[in-house]
């Protein structure tokens, strides 16, 4: 992990970074769900993107998410999608 991330992470502590977390998704959700109704555009999509994974990032860190087991979850999730998917 970037050890600015750390950095930042420590500097604001959990309780702060947790509540810019869900200030960033929903300023992703609003960029994405403009571009989606042809009001946005990507370039605002990638920079909300980057703030949510940056927050993400420092969730892992505080929380102590093994970096491994974050990609064998998602890969799973991905996988039973894949299956919901060939079932229809």
């Amino acid at each position: 992990m970037n050890q600015n991330i750390k950095r930042i992470a420590k500097h604001y502590g959990f309780q702060h970074q947790v509540k810019k977390t869900t200030e960033e998704c929903g300023e992703f959700i609003v960029a994405l769900s403009k571009l989606a109704n042809g009001e946005g555009t990507q370039a605002d999509v990638l920079e909300e993107m980057a703030d949510v994974m940056v927050m993400l990032e420092q969730v892992q860190y505080f929380l102590n998410i093994d970096s491994g087991l974050l990609h064998k979850t998602m890969e799973a999730k991905v996988r039973r999608q894949i299956r919901r998917m060939n079932q229809h």
